[in-house]
């Protein structure tokens, strides 16, 4: 991801984990924080997948070995959306998974 998000913000990064905690859904949180509706849902999958100490954006790039390529790959094929799959894999973009 270039550039900087809005929920880099320490302030904003509270304030978003604390309304993710309280079960807020993506829609509300950008509304909430005024950030797109993009930006909150890597926000809740970052923070669902990783924790408080991973969902903060690190503006890296993963490499995944041939074979977590093929097995996420599988793993969506068999019928798992592209969020669970993310999510089961650690990853942490969803456009990182093509479809």
């Amino acid at each position: 991801m270039a550039g900087s998000s809005r929920l880099d913000d320490p302030i904003l990064f509270q304030r978003a984990c604390d309304l993710v905690d309280q079960g807020i859904g993506r829609d509300l949180l950008a509304s909430e924080l005024s950030v797109s509706i993009d930006a909150a849902r890597g926000f809740i999958q970052r923070y669902e997948t990783f924790g408080k100490n991973g969902a903060m954006s690190s503006h890296s790039r993963k490499a995944y070995t041939q074979a977590e390529k093929v097995n996420a790959v599988r793993y969506f094929l068999d019928r798992n959306s592209q969020s669970e799959t993310c999510t089961e894999f650690g990853i942490s973009n969803r456009s990182t998974l093509k479809v």
